[in-house]
């Protein structure tokens, strides 16, 4: 019986884990809420995980990722050590899905964390510091890169480098439009 139970509950979880919504790109699976905070992490600022910690990190029940109740250590009785393990739903984000999903919510959490950090110019000062390249377009390339560090380059890329040629705005903000446009493509945030 117990290896009956053991093979059912693997197969609801899997089958879980592997159904996707359709309605973004074609039924693809997507990178987990921790996969793609780490993307953010390592290509911007601290502040720019702040707004993403409010917009798609705490979303797991969208993006993925459970969480987990016994990686939780508490220091005082509301402040969690690691961020990066906390529960925001408490139980209830146990039955996060293991893979993100697709579709309109996701979408629109993604397109609130990328106008929250273009449109908070302490945040976008920070990651145009880090990001400025010696041109329009290393600026660009760099932008591209931290989103699509290990993936090929896209028509999105050839696109805002066509843009560049009739340009006359000001560095920052042409960084601002390339961030916008790059951050808010499903791309980067595909298995």
């Amino acid at each position: 019986m117990n290896r009956l139970l053991c093979a059912l509950y693997i197969f609801f979880s899997l089958s879980h884990a592997f159904s996707y919504d359709n309605e973004g790109m074609g039924g693809q699976a997507y990178y987990d809420r921790e996969t793609l905070r780490n993307i953010v992490k390592e290509a911007f600022t601290l502040q720019t995980l702040d707004v993403f910690d409010k917009y798609i990190f705490s979303r797991g029940e969208v993006f993925g990722g459970p969480c987990d109740l016994y990686a939780q250590v508490y220091i005082g009785q509301d402040k969690i050590s690691n961020e990066e393990e906390k529960c925001y739903r408490g139980k209830s984000s146990l039955s996060d899905p293991i893979y993100g999903l697709g579709g309109k919510l996701r979408t629109k959490y993604v397109l609130d964390f990328c106008n929250e950090v273009v449109s908070n110019q302490k945040v976008f000062n920070s990651i145009y510091k880090k990001l400025k390249g010696s041109s329009k377009k290393g600026t660009l390339n760099n932008i591209y890169n931290s989103f699509y560090k290990h993936k090929a380059k896209s028509k999105v890329l050839k696109l805002l480098e066509n843009n560049l040629i009739n340009s006359d705005k000001k560095s920052i903000d042409l960084a601002k439009e390339q961030f916008l446009t790059v951050c808010l493509t499903e791309g980067w945030q595909l298995l």
